[in-house]
């Protein structure tokens, strides 16, 4: 059929003088030719462009000349022909007849120039690019990218303060690129002086992409190199050199262009909504820099004495008196204080850092990090929805505040919605203990026993650092889910390591072994601690007042206004809905029933 098709066609063909004439003057050949020609060119173009580190529309311009260029290779293969002498007019046609087989060779020459032509066009403009040369996270459709932190390569040690500020300053401008899922300082910075390779860190941050570098300062000069890695492929996609850099606002260039072109090279177009303010002076910046250094020891838990909060203190206003009003310094006393709350009952210390973040505010309406301080701040005053607020303003300014948020969903009792947002932290924080042992806690509050108990052993292997308090939640999965024996395992085993049953009051109470429960509930009273499990564990034994009595405590002695998740964790405590001592306690924080 299709022979016979063409040789209709070639019957058609050869009475067509003209076609007949554009064969003789070769133009379907030259056509073909230059089209072949065309794309090896562009493709040389494509690869070539970003390791020559020339602008995006390069390639787009060579299509441009080579699609341009063609007509006029047309027009020359008609005018003029190639002869031993030389090139010369094409002479007038001859009463030639074309041959049946050349007919068909020309049909289908044109057939794949016309053919040609269109995969140019189709792979230049219309091809999605993305997904050819990007790696994208299947969790959540964005590039993943860790920045590690950059090396000190300067003779005097204290200038690692300064190559470490400089990276979480050039993290801060990656983390608000939308489509980019930058893994969190916290996480990125733990792998600091690891003998791991890339690609090893890469897999236990659960990132496509590491930029690292490094710093070299000699008094005021300074010279930073900067790298980005595919680590699927271990293979580097580019490589930078910075030199003479001699003021704050060059370092500041220097961070946002590396920012730009990690964007380019992943394919992220979008500005970023995170440009700091440089100071006027390198003198100004190292002391951010130094206050920064100290906090993130207070954030890692490395040394959090008020004696370093006070150093961190320091650093900043000092920062803050040689460049009165200048935003990130102020944003970074206001976190100061915030942490310096944490784990006390310490109102002067977040009303210091209202203070300061207010005034951030006040001068940037659109700080990121200062409305993601201000949800934490609403959230230790008890103020729910609007520390949701807060986070969320956060959120559409390029900070990721699911941790915050979480933590805020879970102590307003909405429980599904609490977990989901831990989850979404957990990809942001791969390598934080704290925010595992809450993810998992969250599960257990949202009644998810079932898929605790069904990856426990992955868990338990995976988490080694936070066995004790992972056991303990798989413990009372399993008294949930009436496996007695496997709690009551899990609780022997923890308690001739702690030496003491009284962690195990809920388990044991709820696998129905109610004397032991009664003792391990008379040491947590007496001890103050532990008192939001002693009373879910009294309510279970049938202790109402006991159980309420309880409750009240934890509640009057809890460390700040926010925390309240106890109050939902638990469904007997959950199920005091209607009683006035429990409806009261909700009331005075202005909250509902859990979820």
């Amino acid at each position: 059929m299709i022979l016979r098709s063409l040789a209709t066609a070639g019957d058609w063909w050869a009475d067509m003088s003209f076609f007949r004439e554009l064969r003789r003057r070769k133009v379907f050949k030259v056509g073909a030719a230059y089209a072949v020609m065309a794309w090896v060119v562009l493709q040389v173009a494509d690869q070539a462009s970003p390791a020559l580190r020339l602008p995006e529309w390069v390639p787009s311009l060579v299509l441009f000349f080579l699609l341009l260029g063609f007509p006029i290779a047309i027009f020359l293969a008609w005018a003029y022909e190639l002869t031993p002498e030389g090139v010369r007019r094409t002479r007038n046609a001859t009463n030639v007849e074309p041959s049946t087989g050349g007919i068909k060779f020309d049909l289908t020459l044109m057939a794949l120039l016309v053919l040609a032509i269109g995969l140019i066009i189709h792979n230049s403009y219309f091809s999605d690019s993305t997904t050819e040369n990007v790696s994208v996270d299947q969790r959540t459709g964005s590039v993943s990218i860790a920045v590690l932190p950059f090396l000190n390569l300067s003779d005097i040690p204290e200038q690692e303060h300064f190559a470490d500020g400089l990276t979480e300053e050039l993290l801060n401008s990656l983390d608000s690129m939308e489509g980019l899922r930058v893994v969190s300082r916290t996480s990125s910075f733990s792998f600091k002086g690891s003998p791991l390779s890339v690609t090893e860190i890469a897999t236990q941050l659960g990132v496509e992409h590491i930029l690292e570098g490094s710093v070299r300062r000699t008094g005021n000069n300074i010279r930073v190199t900067a790298q980005l890695i595919d680590a699927t492929s271990d293979s580097h996609l580019w490589s930078e050199n910075y030199d003479d850099i001699v003021s704050a606002e060059e370092v500041f260039k220097v961070q946002e262009n590396i920012a730009k072109l990690v964007t380019d090279s992943l394919q992220v177009r979008l500005l970023p909504k995170y440009i700091p303010e440089a100071p006027d002076s390198l003198a100004t910046l190292d002391l951010y820099y130094d206050g920064l250094f100290i906090l993130n020891e207070i954030q890692n838990g490395r040394d959090t004495s008020d004696e370093n909060f006070s150093r961190a203190v320091s650093k900043f206003e000092a920062a803050l008196e040689a460049e009165p009003g200048w935003l990130p310094a102020i944003v970074r006393l206001g976190q100061v204080y915030h942490w310096w709350s944490v784990g006390g009952s310490r109102p002067e210390k977040i009303a210091k850092s209202r203070h300061y973040i207010e005034d951030a505010l006040g001068r940037d309406p659109q700080n990121a990090n200062a409305h993601a301080a201000m949800g934490y701040i609403l959230w230790a005053e008890g103020d729910f929805e609007g520390s949701l607020s807060a986070y969320e303003k956060a959120d559409q300014n390029g900070r990721q505040s699911g941790w915050g948020r979480a933590i805020t969903l879970l102590n307003m009792g909405r429980l599904a919605a609490a977990v989901a947002s831990y989850r979404e932290a957990a990809q942001r924080y791969p390598v934080s203990s704290e925010l595992k042992v809450q993810l998992v806690n969250s599960m257990y509050c949202a009644g998810q026993y079932s898929e605790i108990t069904r990856n426990e052993g992955e868990m338990i292997a995976s988490w080694p650092e936070i066995r004790q308090q992972i056991e303990s939640i798989i413990a009372l999965s399993h008294a949930r889910l009436g496996n007695r024996e496997r709690a009551l395992a899990y609780v022997q085993a923890l308690a001739q390591e702690r030496q003491t049953e009284a962690d195990f009051a809920l388990t044991l109470a709820i696998v129905g072994e109610e004397d032991r429960a009664r003792q391990a509930i008379d040491e947590l009273a007496d001890h103050g601690q532990g008192l939001a499990s002693a009373a879910t564990a009294a309510r279970i034994i049938g202790e109402q007042d006991m159980a309420l009595n309880l409750l009240e405590r934890q509640y009057e002695n809890r460390w700040s206004p926010g925390f309240t998740s106890f109050l939902f964790c638990e469904p007997e405590i959950r199920g005091l809905s209607g009683n006035p001592r429990y409806d009261a306690m909700l009331a005075s924080l202005g909250l509902a029933p859990a979820e």
